[in-house]
């Protein structure tokens, strides 16, 4: 059966389907004459058509149909099978001896029970019937919906087709209860009323079929199979046309140039694969020879080629049109931190001091030890100093990191707020053992995070030594003899992570990968002074020893080994796979001669170069030559990096090789800027000034310049066209001769002269006048309306609140305004001040957004909050680092009852202020427990709470913490048990004297630092 699928939706959908119908209501002359089905009855063509082709039957001793009687599962399965072996289905020859329904025997004795036997297990095998829980339930009545299913598997069985696929492209006809069927079964239903092998509007999906009513669901059915099976067989080529038609349906690699048309692009791939699995499924039922499937299966390849091209484009533009940026961090466990980014990552985002890590609460910096990017090569794991074993908030800080590729896109700062509460034990990541031979040494175990110590360790039963590494996530055993064709066990005792959560014992099996396939390699030279050799398996760096670079020596008429730089003789691609060897500039002079400006070299791979699995390399010899590089890098390009005033702040001049310099800044001379507008030479100071710098970009091929910062410098490059001449010798190649490059011009086109108002600058907590008022100076006078608007203000993403005062100077330059207090909770030198939607009182003008960096004080008074420890003592912590002041803790409220201050012997509250393990800061209180001897008088004796502080207890007014018969207990101690308590409250003075460490001159704490914690009550329990 060729793929037809289309063909046969065509014919459907216009060459009207109620002809089929109406063929098949034509009566027919039947043998049948059931006395219960006259020849006028609606069902009458359909119960003598399927009589006459032996599908059904009726009574013989009444000669009767009994239309109206419910049809069970068993005798559906009986008719279906008696057709489909008229159609040529082969009853399995097992079927009398295998059972394939739990409630069908294969033993039966009765005819009708073999018949049922017989026909159960074709159905089985077909697919059209797959039971329930292992069984028919023959005798069960059949649903209407359940026929639907069955009838759409027959048509599979025969066709190789669904209904539901032939129906995909007819519109649906109104089914009114289909929502009232099984959801797995609507798609069916909808079919065969799409396909007119029902009718009615209500289907009933729940009602029991009659024998009357499945006659003609039966016949429509096979009358539809029947149309498909008739449609004409394809062949290659209109196989062939179908996989045309769906790569000319694709749109080109070209055309993907936003995220709307990338978006469009990934829906018409999903489509496209949708038809070519379509197709696929049509080759393997086709009649086709070997050479024409090949033939069909290579044009899908190379659509497939094509669709897998146009994701790659598409994932690509829709990646680049997001900005590069911190996507989220995540606490990973107790001691390393996920730091997720946009686009992939590359310079600085592995190195440690790009990122800080500090708690929230008391800004105790926590030092990041190890930066690793990870696979995705989008996230990277942050390994820390110092773990946190209870819950801690930490600000996570980001920067100075670059995208992969980029030199000049940097990621802006971050900074974020994560918490650690790490109470999930460490488990086995992975265990890795490979071996080139038939028993491997050594087994590598990584663990889901960084263990304290190395834990007890037995392989197969037996105590195995290893050693922690890796961020003591990876624990490497050796001495071990495992054979590379059995499974093994590893078992781990007593495994703990750095928040305590242990595990006592754990265990998995783990097998020996056996690599032995030797890699191969390829020789090629790069400059002249460099080869690389490219593997097509990771090698062991060390081993690179191993590899001689033979070039021939006129002197003694035989090849040589050249010797290698000696800081940097070779190293490896991140793969592993390509080797870079740097050739000594000592061999300068033996390479080229006079009249000689190539030199053939041998590179020899030699015994003992290994790949990662210790496997020898295949060794080989191959010549290359060396061409003499006489040529320095030359000028390809220059473009610029602009600030939100649209200044120049960095220039970068693009090269075609490597290079190097060894300047760090431009002098007079080294680059001639000239104004192609005037035709003028601009001045050297007034473009880059004497204090500029000079770099080369981590791509190695560009030199990057930076303007010095001041006023002096005039021109900031904002507009205009300018032609830069760099100058012969600024620059050298990185070959043997150390090539200069030559005078070149390349001119820049800046923009045209924007009309616009900017901010210039910005004045903050200036060393005499720390008390967060900012002011911002803009180039051009603004609308008093949109400078006083809080909303255009944000402070670290955050808008500045809806009340917050901010004025403007009569010129309509300057904004001022105090941050609002509580809107900065951590003092940031480098807040992130954002001003848009600011407009000129010039309407022409625009205004651009700024950003820069702040020095923003906390203006955010501490928070308190208390607990009752186990030791039945008060901690009360607070939401950052504070100077506490006992006093402001003194004062207690305990079941609804203060505690006197006064009095003959007022009960002793100790409040001392702490620092907990974690840097939190802490108040920790005790409350005076006192007996009482009221043994000789009552027989009892009480430890009890002096409220009244009369020293004597009063069981109207003090709080009684224990009873015990006979005198005081020994064990009771003189600090009350505030867990035996009901209620306990802290009250604050009105203006308690904790406050922060901030350095903001705050008018709370009379315009001396920091902020004071507020009045008021800590509930404690």
């Amino acid at each position: 059966m060729g793929y037809q699928q289309k063909s046969y939706k065509k014919f459907v959908a216009t060459a009207a389907t109620a002809t089929l119908v109406a063929s098949a209501i034509v009566p027919v002359a039947s043998a049948a004459g059931f006395k219960d089905v006259p020849a006028d009855n609606e069902f009458a063509p359909f119960i003598n058509a399927l009589v006459d082709e032996g599908i059904i039957n009726g009574y013989a001793s009444d000669n009767t149909f009994r239309p109206s009687n419910k049809l069970t599962r068993g005798q559906v399965a009986i008719m279906l099978g008696r057709w489909l072996e008229n159609n040529g289905e082969i009853v399995p020859a097992d079927w009398n001896t295998v059972q394939r329904f739990n409630d069908v025997p294969v033993n039966a004795t009765t005819a009708s029970g073999k018949e049922l036997a017989k026909y159960a297990a074709l159905v089985k095998e077909t697919g059209v019937f797959t039971g329930v829980l292992g069984s028919l339930n023959p005798g069960q009545n059949i649903t209407r919906e359940n026929m639907a299913v069955v009838l759409d598997r027959v048509a599979t069985a025969v066709t190789g087709f669904s209904l539901v696929e032939v129906a995909e492209e007819i519109e649906d006809v109104t089914v009114a209860d289909l929502d009232k069927a099984q959801a797995a079964y609507q798609d069916e239903i909808q079919a065969l009323a799409d396909l007119e092998i029902t009718t009615v509007s209500n289907f009933r999906p729940k009602e029991q079929v009659s024998r009357a009513q499945f006659a003609k669901f039966l016949y429509t059915t096979f009358e539809v199979i029947e149309e498909i099976l008739a449609t004409p067989e394809v062949t290659v080529d209109t196989l062939q046309a179908d996989i045309d038609a769906v790569a000319k349906a694709l749109p080109t690699v070209e055309s993907i140039t936003t995220v709307e048309n990338a978006e469009a692009a990934k829906t018409a791939v999903t489509t496209a694969k949708a038809e070519l699995e379509k197709i696929k499924a049509a080759i393997e039922k086709a009649d086709l020879t070997e050479e024409e499937v090949a033939t069909l299966n290579k044009a899908i390849t190379a659509v497939e080629t094509t669709m897998n091209g146009l994701v790659s484009k598409a994932d690509q533009v829709i990646e680049d049109a997001k900005t590069f940026a911190v996507s989220g961090v995540e606490a990973v466990n107790a001691k390393q931190v996920l730091v997720k980014f946009s686009h992939v990552v590359g310079t600085g985002a592995a190195t440690e001091a790009n990122y800080g890590v500090s708690t929230a609460a008391s800004s105790v910096n926590n030092v990041v030890a190890d930066a690793e990017v990870q696979a995705d090569g989008k996230s990277v794991l942050l390994t820390l100093t110092d773990a946190y074993k209870v819950e801690t908030d930490l600000v996570v800080t980001v920067d100075g990191i670059y995208k992969k590729d980029s030199i000049k896109e940097q990621i802006k700062r971050f900074s974020g707020v994560v918490t650690v509460n790490d109470t999930t034990a460490p488990t086995i990541k992975s265990i890795v053992s490979t071996t080139n031979t038939n028993a491997a040494q050594v087994v590598t175990v990584t663990f889901s995070e960084p263990l304290t110590a190395l834990p007890t360790l037995k392989v197969n039963g037996a105590v195995a030594t290893g050693t922690l590494s890796n961020n003591n996530t990876t624990v490497t055993i050796t001495g071990l003899n495992l054979s590379a064709d059995k499974a093994h066990t590893l078992e781990v005792l007593n495994l703990t992570d750095y928040a305590d959560n242990n595990v006592v014992y754990t265990t998995q099996n783990f097998t020996v990968t056996k690599d032995a396939s030797s890699a191969t390699g390829k020789a090629a030279v790069v400059s002249d002074n460099k080869v690389q050799v490219t593997f097509d398996k990771a090698v062991n760096q060390a081993s690179l020893a191993n590899v001689d670079i033979l070039r021939y020596d006129s002197a003694t008429k035989s090849y040589t080994p050249v010797s290698f730089d000696s800081t940097t003789p070779y190293a490896l691609d991140k793969t592993g796979k390509v080797a870079t060897f740097y050739v000594a500039d000592s061999e300068k002079t033996n390479f080229f001669g006079l009249n000689d400006s190539t030199e053939n070299l041998i590179v020899k791979v030699k015994s003992g170069v290994l790949d990662t699995a210790g496997n020898q390399v295949t060794t080989f010899e191959q010549t290359v030559v060396a061409n003499q590089d006489v040529t320095g890098p030359a000028l390809d390009s220059i473009t610029y990096d602009k600030n939100s005033k649209g200044e120049a702040t960095k220039l970068y001049f693009h090269f075609n090789e490597e290079l190097t310099t060894a300047a760090t800044a431009l002098v007079d001379g080294d680059i001639v800027v000239t104004d192609l507008a005037t035709n003028t030479k601009v001045a050297f100071a007034d473009v880059f000034g004497a204090n500029n710098t000079v770099s080369v970009a981590t791509d190695g091929k560009t030199l990057v310049v930076a303007p010095e910062a001041v006023a002096s410098v005039t021109n900031k490059l904002k507009s205009g066209k300018y032609a830069f001449t760099v100058k012969p010798a600024l620059v050298k190649d990185t070959a043997f001769a150390k090539n200069d490059n030559k005078e070149a011009t390349k001119s820049v086109d800046f923009g045209a002269v924007a009309n616009e108002v900017t901010v210039t600058g910005t004045t903050i907590n200036a060393a005499t006048d720390v008390d967060n008022k900012l002011t911002v100076t803009f180039s051009k006078p603004v609308t008093a309306a949109s400078a006083i608007n809080p909303a255009n203000y944000s402070i670290n993403g955050k808008a500045l609140p809806i009340d917050t005062v901010i004025s403007v100077n009569a010129a309509g330059t300057n904004a001022t305004f105090t941050l609002p207090a509580n809107t900065v909770e951590k003092s940031d030198g480098a807040a992130v001040l954002t001003i848009t939607g600011i407009k000129a009182q010039d309407s022409s003008a625009t205004f651009k957004t700024y950003v820069s960096a702040i020095n923003a004080l906390d203006n955010t008074a501490p928070t308190a909050k208390g607990s009752v420890l186990a030791n039945g003592k008060i901690q009360v912590t607070f939401s950052e680092a504070v100077t506490a002041a006992a006093a402001d803790f003194s004062s207690l409220t305990i079941n609804g009852k203060v505690l006197a201050t006064t009095g003959t012997a007022p009960t002793t509250v100790n409040a001392v202020p702490t620092t907990l393990v974690d840097g939190t800061s802490a108040v920790i209180i005790d409350v005076q427990a006192k007996t009482q001897d009221n043994s000789a008088s009552t027989g009892f004796s009480y430890l009890y709470i002096d409220v009244d502080g009369d020293d004597t207890l009063d069981f109207t007014k003090d709080i009684v913490l224990s009873q015990v018969t006979g005198v005081p207990n020994a064990q009771w101690t003189a600090v009350a048990d505030l867990n035996l308590v009901n209620t306990v409250e802290v009250v604050l003075p009105t203006t308690p004297a904790t406050k922060d460490n901030s350095t903001l001159n705050n008018a709370q704490t009379g315009n001396t630092a920091g902020n004071k914690l507020a009045g008021g009550v800590i509930k404690v329990k």
